[in-house]
């Protein structure tokens, strides 16, 4: 994990380890830098000063695929949300890591069919987590849930790939990158759906 520093030439190495490292999502006072690492049985959470350091394991998980972490914006209480693998039907769900308990809460339940929720992403007042839902490979809709839980509201309903989306500044809509009907661009939508 590097980061590149404004005005600087060569970005900074944050980590050391020879492994597969992605997903790096920063604190909310910029302060650390969160990512996930390929380990020799299984799969971990670290979190790293962003000016580098020591690394710190958050998390371990020798079963279950860790696909994307997102940083909660409420410094009152520090956590990260995954997208993790159920090991019962491989299925990737959203859970709340809380940075200083080793206990997971599950977020959203997927449907056992499907690939699961993955990419998720806090609206500005950290209030809700948006993320996409895939059925199968490529078919894909923006979703949104409670950051603490609870109903799970369907954004789009294009069921085709989003390669990418973000929260507009003040939350009310969603930016994303999408196929829908047929032509690769970016779309705009309210946050409602």
């Amino acid at each position: 994990v590097y980061i590149m520093q404004e005005g600087a030439n060569t970005p900074l190495r944050l980590t050391e380890v020879e492994a597969n490292e992605w997903d790096p999502t920063w604190s909310p006072d910029g302060q650390q830098v969160a990512f996930v690492r390929d380990l020799e049985d299984g799969w971990g959470v670290f979190i790293v000063s962003s000016i580098g350091g020591s690394e710190r394991q958050l998390a371990h998980f020798p079963d279950r695929h860790v696909h994307s972490i997102a940083w909660s914006p409420n410094a009152s209480q520090p956590s990260l949300v995954l997208a993790l693998e159920q090991p019962s039907n491989r299925t990737y769900s959203l859970h709340r890591l809380p940075m200083e308990a080793d206990t997971l809460a599950q977020i959203t339940f997927p449907p056992d069919h499907s690939m699961g929720d993955t990419n998720p992403t806090f609206s500005p007042s950290g209030d809700r987590i948006a993320f996409t839902r895939t059925l199968i490979d490529r078919i894909q809709d923006l979703h949104a849930v409670p950051a603490e839980g609870g109903t799970v509201t369907q954004i789009t309903t294009d069921s085709t790939r989003i390669s990418g989306f973000d929260w507009m500044p003040r939350g009310a809509q969603i930016v994303f990158a999408s196929e829908r009907g047929g032509t690769s661009g970016l779309w705009r939508i309210d946050a409602s759906g």
